[in-house]
């Protein structure tokens, strides 16, 4: 049944490419589920900017260029370019690359506010989904976190963390179907609490007050009150203690002490490989690390951090064109957000993709987050949807330019 399903996709796909978009944004957090998701990630990627550039060179869908597709174009160089010196590097510099590809698919395909709008269903959904069977799975095994379809309980957070934000922004865009989407909003919610990451339910939280100062700030109380009553709805579904809180204050626990320790010798690294890095890869990383670790510390295959992963492996220039490509970002998300009059929705998703993205950044101070392919590709797919937004509400002010003017026409006819 899945072969079928997966070549109905794939049939599908080769004849409209904004389909295989959208499957691709539903079942991105299943792909945990098989046994090498990267290579999952990579092969439909690759799939799908195949599709897209059978459509260009026929002249069925249109490819342009804008300055944030050349940072990420440098950035990619970057990538290539350092790693190419080892197997593990080379194959994980082309997994980055096809996702950041992704990334320029995204941006070009997602014109239109139908595809826009199925593809927030999409995160919507896949979301919710992921949140009842984790549910589902603390329920059964009470006071236990679990990973639902992932395989961590971080990972799982990670995810969820931009499903909720999503649907958070979605519950303002929307007129209808409030009642569903604030379900959604807290299910999701309390799978969030229910992972056990508070690091990561305070970061989520933080980027929604973000989001709705920006969105609605008389709706501020109420976001406030469902981020307070998200922990005891989760504690009375899942048996998750509150206690568990304390753990994020303090760095006395052996793992948080542990997590310092890693911070403390990849700074040391950093140092070291300041100017080109080692090279993607995380064999390539624990070879080093082994060399700069103390003798009792355990061998890691990652920093513990994307900010200083990134700067071991890409050196500051792969960092800088990584922090150009969220700036650029950024600026893109506010200046939409300048405009007025069209229709709002537009405006609202790109805040809702960006407060996902910035939860994700917030989050890579304390973790690695590209260490989870799903991760990863969410990321990129993030970084195409916050311009395609802006594209979207572009054509259709465009859209609203040509109605009016057909109707002036249509008036100067009558009165002549």
């Amino acid at each position: 049944l899945l072969c079928i399903l997966l070549i109905a996709a794939a049939i599908r796909t080769l004849y409209l490419p904004e389909f295989g978009v959208l499957f691709a944004v539903f079942a991105l957090p299943f792909a945990s589920l098989l046994e090498s998701p990267s290579g999952v990630c990579l092969g439909a990627s690759l799939y799908i900017v195949f599709c897209f550039l059978i459509k260009v060179f026929r002249g069925k869908r249109k490819a342009d260029f804008v300055f944030t597709d050349f940072l990420v174009l440098l950035f990619a160089f970057i990538c290539v370019i350092t790693s190419a010196g080892s197997a593990d590097g080379r194959s994980t510099a082309c997994l980055y690359v096809a996702l950041m590809l992704m990334y320029y698919v995204i941006r070009c395909l997602i014109r239109e506010s139908r595809w826009e709008e199925r593809c927030v269903n999409a995160w919507i959904s896949s979301a919710s989904l992921v949140s009842v069977i984790a549910i589902v799975q603390m329920t059964l095994k009470r006071g236990i976190y679990v990973s639902s379809v992932f395989d961590s309980e971080l990972s799982m957070a990670w995810y969820l963390s931009v499903g909720f934000l999503i649907t958070a922004a979605n519950l303002f865009a929307r007129k209808r179907h409030k009642p569903v989407l604030f379900l959604a909003l807290l299910i999701q919610g309390a799978a969030l609490v229910g992972s056990g990451s508070w690091l990561t339910v305070l970061i989520t939280c933080f980027a929604a007050i973000v989001l709705l100062m920006v969105c609605n700030r008389k709706t501020v109380a109420v976001l406030l009150l469902l981020i307070l009553a998200i922990p005891f709805i989760s504690c009375f579904i899942t048996g998750v203690r509150l206690s568990e809180f304390w753990r994020l204050l303090t760095f006395s626990e052996a793992g948080q002490s542990f997590k310092v320790s890693v911070w403390h010798t990849s700074s040391n690294i950093a140092r070291d490989y300041f100017m080109m890095g080692t090279g993607l890869g995380r064999e390539t990383f624990a070879e080093v690390f082994r060399s700069y670790a103390p003798a009792d510390m355990e061998l890691q295959s990652g920093s513990m951090s994307l900010a200083l992963q990134a700067v071991i492996q890409l050196g500051i220039i792969g960092f800088f064109f990584l922090t150009c490509i969220v700036l650029s970002l950024t600026v893109r998300t506010f200046t939409l957000q300048k405009k007025s009059g069209g229709d709002i929705r537009h405006r609202i998703y790109a805040i809702g993709y960006y407060s996902a993205l910035l939860s994700l950044l917030l989050l890579s101070i304390f973790c690695d987050i590209w260490s989870n392919v799903t991760v990863l590709c969410a990321f990129w797919m993030l970084a195409g949807f916050i311009p395609s937004c802006a594209r979207c509400e572009k054509q259709t002010d465009n859209s609203d330019s040509d109605l009016i003017g057909e109707m002036s026409t249509d008036m100067t006819i009558k009165y002549d």
